[in-house]
């Protein structure tokens, strides 16, 4: 969206660069995504840089002697300390040096105080509780975490667009790997299908740049019928996506793409936005649809 209206407002722009800014943009989502896990994973092994600096003490006391190291015995942590997947992204997208060690330390300071990491000290080993302590340290910690969350917003100036998307990310990351039965990270670490939602972001760029003046023809005449003050440029925008999707996308449902663009322009558009968005693409829909031009496919899309 955020493309197609620089697009929009700049006719001078060139479409292959814009193309190119948001292929850049997507590869940042990803690479907060990793950041997010890499994130987790050093919390996690925190626990034996403590262990070593308790162990080098001249004089240990009884707590030092008896420190767990069991959230670094955390089989989600571990797995990610393996994965040679992981470390080939992480690789990849240059994260490890943007991951703070003093971050890290207090994040684990604070972990340290909560009653549900007190327990998980105390249970006995299992799958579900392996879980639920990394849901805690990612939900209840980490996003919770005013020093965790400026890091962010420092690094990744897009975070509150995408937090949505990382954190559904990272939570089916931990999810999918605990339903395995013999748990491993390297099949999960692109959850919600990334090479997929990374196509079709660039497919949508690419199809409603291409076929703009066309799209103009059908709205256009639409327009008419309504104020000339309720006419937002980014509302065009979304009606544009909304119609290239539903003529181009055969396999997303017609409801969902309706309703989508609506939530979106709730965040970026007028309170009247949604009404307007859905009275357009209602109407255009209909004529669409009597011109044969919206044909979904698939088990359970087609009308």
């Amino acid at each position: 969206m955020q493309r197609l209206y620089a697009c929009s407002i700049d006719r001078q722009a060139n479409p292959v660069g814009t193309r190119k800014q948001l292929v850049e943009e997507i590869r940042r989502t990803y690479r907060l995504y990793l950041y997010q896990l890499v994130s987790l994973m050093e919390v996690g092994y925190y626990v034996y840089e403590l262990q070593k600096i308790k162990a080098e003490k001249y004089v240990p006391t009884i707590e030092d002697k008896t420190f767990s190291v069991k959230l670094g015995e955390n089989s989600f942590i571990q797995a990610l300390q393996e994965s040679n997947e992981l470390e080939r992204l992480v690789d990849e997208f240059k994260v490890s040096s943007m991951v703070s060690q003093d971050t890290t330390k207090k994040l684990f300071q604070k972990l340290a105080l909560r009653d549900e990491y007190k327990a998980y000290l105390l249970e006995v080993e299992g799958k579900e509780f392996d879980r639920g302590i990394i849901r805690v340290i990612f939900k209840k910690l980490m996003l919770k975490d005013d020093l965790f969350l400026s890091a962010i917003d420092e690094q990744f100036p897009s975070w509150e667009d995408d937090k949505n998307t990382i954190i559904n990310m990272v939570i089916g990351t931990i999810n999918e790997y605990f339903k395995q039965d013999e748990p491993t990270i390297d099949g999960v670490l692109r959850t919600l299908d990334w090479d997929d939602a990374n196509g079709f972001v660039r497919d949508l760029f690419d199809k409603a740049s291409e076929i703009d003046q066309k799209l103009h023809d059908y709205i256009d005449p639409v327009l008419q019928n309504w104020e000339a003050d309720r006419i937002n440029p980014v509302d065009l925008i979304l009606i544009k996506m909304a119609l290239t999707e539903l003529m181009y996308f055969d396999q997303i449902p017609v409801k969902v793409s309706l309703n989508e663009y609506i939530e979106i322009s709730k965040v970026y558009s007028t309170p009247k936005s949604k009404e307007f968005i859905n009275g357009v693409v209602d109407t255009l829909m209909k004529q669409l649809k009597k011109e044969g031009l919206i044909v979904k496919r698939g088990a359970g899309l087609k009308e």
